[in-house]
């Protein structure tokens, strides 16, 4: 059994960026997944926006975090090769009593360190955004808001980990941990590991792995969240996030312009307790089509191409905020739960300062060939013809084009496949490369992606999956 020294639970943003700067030392480090794929939990059911921080409570680990993190962003995404765009967030008012609302969030922003925030009026608001409610009356500008797309950034940072020198496994539920004289006894559905320390990055199964060292100690609920995307190709070009006036628990029903050019809707904000309900019904269809249509009233419905959902994981004693700490009765086990919104934004800085609560008991030796960069796969369709005839001649393979609404070829699917950390299911190839995303929601190329996925990882086409155990979507002879 070889021993670790760290064992990241849990494969989204932040134990990804956990794992991304533990690799940064003398560490034997391994990160442990529970789905089939990395960034296939609370990761991948959002919206992307990189918020700015003026709405997260004044003096609060997750208003640090989040501020912190947006000024690393820039550079951040360039190492990493990630879509990234700083594009402004407009908090839309309708009336003078929202208008105190923005005044408010305004001071809570400028108290945060949120630079440059401003409530600017109708006239200003339509030049930005033309396609905007022209019955607006208000709103708060944040030009250090942006967007991204979450689950690279889980792939990113685990792919930049693998290269220096972490060990990153997929299909590994955590059933069990022990306390044993060296550390800790991590057992999975099918292994046994052991280590000297522990984050728990686990999302809304933080307090399951938490309570596992000591029982009680936190309770995360799980807040559901539904979400619409609408076709790339629908005529609206956003130049902004649009976001109502929020409640208490939610930023509202905003529409967000995606990097790939789509526009995500959503999301709601509902109180489930179920760990696994992505249930997505006719009554929260309405409502976000009906909620964002005040924001957009030129939305169609035709345009909607994908529904989906996600759960948020809230610990409910800590006051609507980040839980990054080290367990009080369990030394070098640490908990990085809680992490709701604004946890993709946040992300870059919850992985350093999980790691220095780690340095407050170890002195860390930094790696001296430590790379802090990662390539990521090409994007076949934004190259110029002459890019385009280059790469067909290094590799035929991207001469074929298997997704036709994205146009993605077969060269990316492989890359997507082969690389460290890669994909081995549908989804996963999907998230990577955008095959399937697209208006026919993969009806043309998931079974061309089957065959593909089926002759680089040796299997049967009736053995892939498209997401976790059970999932498969060929039915084979007996």
């Amino acid at each position: 059994m070889k021993k670790y020294d760290v064992i990241v639970i849990g494969g989204g943003v932040t134990g990804a960026n956990a794992l991304r700067e533990l690799s940064k030392y003398e560490l034997d480090v391994l990160l442990l997944e529970s789905n089939a794929d990395f960034g296939a939990g609370v990761t991948k059911g959002n919206g992307g926006a990189v918020h700015s921080g003026y709405d997260a409570t004044k003096g609060s680990l997750k208003a640090k975090l989040n501020v912190e993190a947006v000024e690393m962003w820039p550079e951040y995404a360039k190492d990493l090769d990630i879509p990234y765009e700083r594009l402004p967030s407009m908090t839309l008012a309708f009336n003078e009593e929202e208008r105190e609302t923005l005044e408010e969030l305004l001071e809570n922003g400028k108290a945060n360190n949120v630079p440059d925030l401003r409530i600017i009026e109708k006239d200003e608001i339509l030049e930005i955004e033309p396609t905007v409610n022209p019955d607006v009356k208000y709103a708060l500008i944040a030009p250090s808001s942006g967007i991204t797309e979450p689950y690279i950034v889980a792939y990113a940072c685990i792919e930049n980990a693998i290269k220096n020198g972490a060990e990153a496994k997929a299909s590994q539920k955590v059933i069990d941990i022990k306390k044993i004289e060296s550390g800790y006894k991590v057992i999975t559905s099918d292994s046994e590991y052991e280590t000297k320390m522990v984050v728990n990055a686990a999302g809304v199964y933080g307090d399951v792995i938490a309570d596992m060292v000591n029982p009680g100690k936190y309770s995360i609920t799980e807040r559901h969240g539904s979400l619409m995307i609408l076709d790339n190709a629908q005529g609206l070009e956003l130049k902004a996030t649009l976001f109502p006036v929020p409640s208490k628990h939610s930023k509202g029903m905003a529409a967000i312009p995606a990097c790939a050019g789509n526009i995500i809707l959503g999301s709601t904000a509902e109180v489930m307790n179920d760990k696994e309900n992505h249930a997505f019904t006719r009554d929260q269809s309405e409502l976000l089509f009906t909620s964002a249509s005040k924001l957009l009233p030129r939305l169609r419905r035709k345009d909607i191409i994908r529904v989906f959902t996600g759960l948020r994981p809230v610990e409910v004693n800590s006051d609507n905020d980040f839980v990054i700490e080290e367990d009080i009765d369990n030394k070098d086990f640490y908990n990085a739960i809680g992490i709701q919104s604004p946890g993709i934004a946040a992300s870059p800085a919850v992985g350093a300062y999980v790691v220095e609560l780690i340095k407050e008991n170890h002195d860390l030796k930094a790696k001296e060939n430590y790379d802090k960069t990662r390539k990521g796969i090409v994007d076949f369709s934004e190259l110029d013809t002459e890019q385009k005839r280059d790469l067909i001649e290094l590799d035929p393979a991207y001469a074929h084009v298997v997704c036709r609404c994205e146009t993605v070829t077969e060269g990316e699917i492989l890359d997507s496949i082969r690389r460290p950390g890669g994909a081995t299911t549908i989804d996963g190839v999907k998230r990577r490369t955008r095959a399937g995303m697209g208006r026919c929601q993969g009806g043309f190329c998931e079974s061309r992606i089957v065959t593909i996925l089926s002759n680089e990882l040796g299997k049967k086409p009736e053995e892939i999956l498209k997401e976790n155990a059970g999932s498969e979507i060929i039915i084979g002879e007996e």
